[in-house]
């Protein structure tokens, strides 16, 4: 006897007649809609509408009489002013918030911004600016190093006391000295420049960019040479002494050169 194959039943998928009405007058008004606003009733009608909004936008009160920045230090308030444009009496709805606050993120020393509009008059403006770690000196102009290792595109804002950085690829190794001097604050607060040396180390240069004490350090385990450094200071007062140069480079001796030599 020949087995007959069973055959698939097909499953019919029951859609219920309210929801088949529902989806129909959806439609039908959609395209209704769309013909409507294209004939010339509905342009008068959008037109009647945004006329409408425009008057009582203007009999609200809803003008813009203040700004305020809060968190700005190198950032001037007539360099943001110049990049957002905006001005005192207009509408405060008319301001595009997100827009503003792309605008304030492109000035150089911005960190992040937030915007907001505070009502009836107001735009408040909340900065975090970038902290300057170090000063690149880079083809005889200066520029601010933030805290990530990036170029601040401002080379005429004083930035105060920082270190001077020097070197092709010092950018990408400034900030972990930055965080391993910050370990030895003697050392730190004498240090005024740090020089790359053929794109392999640092040296220090302390109390004086021009004719100070040079400390080379080696090309890793930095913390420790100046571990080193740190304890014969407290048995020989090197950092104090006539001195040159001392050489921390080598992990079992430290070299010294005297100023006379």
């Amino acid at each position: 006897m020949r087995q007959l194959k069973k055959q698939k039943k097909k499953r019919k998928i029951f859609i219920p007649l309210k929801w088949k009405i529902s989806v129909g007058v959806v439609f039908c008004l959609g395209i209704a809609g769309v013909f409507f606003f294209k004939s010339q009733i509905g342009q008068n009608v959008l037109k009647a509408t945004q006329n409408v909004y425009t008057y009582v936008k203007h009999k609200s009160g809803l003008y813009l009489q203040t700004v305020i920045v809060d968190g700005h230090a190198r950032t001037s308030i007539k360099d943001i002013n110049a990049q957002i444009g905006l001005t005192q009496g207009m509408p405060i709805m008319d301001v595009d918030l997100s827009l503003v606050r792309d605008q304030i993120q492109a000035l150089p020393w911005i960190r992040s911004v937030v915007v907001e509009r505070h009502l009836p008059n107001v735009i408040y403006i909340k900065i975090v600016e970038k902290t300057p770690i170090a000063l690149w000196q880079h083809k005889k102009q200066y520029w601010p190093v933030d805290e990530n290792g990036e170029v601040i595109q401002d080379h005429k804002t004083p930035v105060g006391s920082v270190l001077l950085v020097v070197g092709n690829d010092a950018l990408e190794y400034t900030p972990d000295l930055i965080q391993t001097l910050e370990k030895y604050p003697r050392i730190r607060e004498k240090a005024r420049s740090a020089v790359r040396v053929g794109n392999r180390r640092w040296s220090l240069i302390l109390n004086d960019i021009d004719d100070g004490l040079i400390i080379e350090l080696p090309e890793s385990n930095i913390s420790q040479a100046l571990d080193r450094l740190i304890e014969m200071d407290d048995k020989e007062d090197l950092l104090k002494r006539d001195l040159k140069r001392i050489d921390v480079r080598l992990p079992d001796r430290i070299i010294v050169q005297k100023g006379s030599e």
